[in-house]
């Protein structure tokens, strides 16, 4: 029921399943905490949703762990980005301005 995360390579990939891990854990604490029912549904992929308003809350359950992971997928591309820039130095990637393209 929760997405898959993005594929992440590299010295990120060890960063982004830590982080991926320690939000998860973050996320269901509060949600346990919150709604310890949504909780307990939301873990389990062979149960089905409730319908109707009934449902609001899984999906709202849902929705936050959808943000939370294209957080950690930016900040994940971001950090491989910053990397990439100190070893091969600014402007390496295709499409990234280097200094002095830009002319006014």
């Amino acid at each position: 029921m929760v997405p898959a995360p993005l594929p992440v390579v590299g010295e990120v990939a060890e960063y982004a399943a830590t982080l991926r891990a320690d939000l998860r854990a973050l996320w269901r604490n509060v949600i346990a905490r919150r709604a310890p029912e949504v909780a307990d549904r939301i873990e389990q992929p062979d149960h089905c949703l409730p319908i109707g308003e009934a449902a609001s809350p899984y999906l709202q359950a849902i929705n936050i762990w959808f943000q939370l992971t294209r957080i950690i997928d930016e900040n994940c591309a971001m950090r491989d980005r910053r990397q990439a820039e100190a070893r091969q130095g600014a402007g390496v990637r295709r499409g990234q301005l280097r200094q002095g393209d830009c002319r006014p």
